[in-house]
């Protein structure tokens, strides 16, 4: 019986920490193409691109959430103030990357190739500045409890 619920402990720690948030990164990179290639988007999805593109956006927010919320950097802190600092970051990163498309696009040629390339490379490259920043706040946290336990 033990080792039956190791394994289910297993699955959903590997679920939570993995799977969720590697199917918002997928949403968040595909909502990228949705801002920046809206017409491209729609003629693929047709009438339900509006349900589509919420979704990814639903679970971008929600993949971005737990992989926040699992971080190192949060463990100690109440259950309560992980769920509000997670939410209040997945928002800040998703309508900032959402703002800076929007504006982007305005800016590139009128080429659907181009515009798909630079959503894809941008929203690819602030996925893994996030993922940087974020484990450079782990190690530091982690430092900072190491050194609060010599003195």
């Amino acid at each position: 019986m033990r080792s039956f619920s190791f394994h289910i402990h297993t699955i959903s720690s590997a679920i939570a920490n993995l799977v969720i948030p590697a199917i918002g990164t997928v949403s968040y990179e595909l909502f990228a193409l949705r801002i920046i290639t809206p017409d491209r988007f729609r003629r693929f999805c047709g009438d339900t691109d509006f349900i589509i593109a919420n979704g990814l956006w639903f679970n971008a927010h929600i993949g971005i959430g737990i992989y926040l919320f699992n971080r190192n950097h949060l463990k100690k802190v109440s259950t309560h103030k992980r769920i509000l600092y997670s939410v209040f970051h997945t928002f800040i990163f998703n309508f900032g990357s959402v703002m800076f498309w929007a504006t982007s696009k305005a800016l590139l040629q009128n080429d659907s190739i181009i515009k798909a390339i630079f959503a894809l490379t941008s929203g690819g490259a602030l996925l893994m500045i996030g993922k940087s920043y974020l484990d450079h706040v782990d190690i530091v946290v982690e430092e900072s409890e190491t050194c609060d336990g010599i003195d």
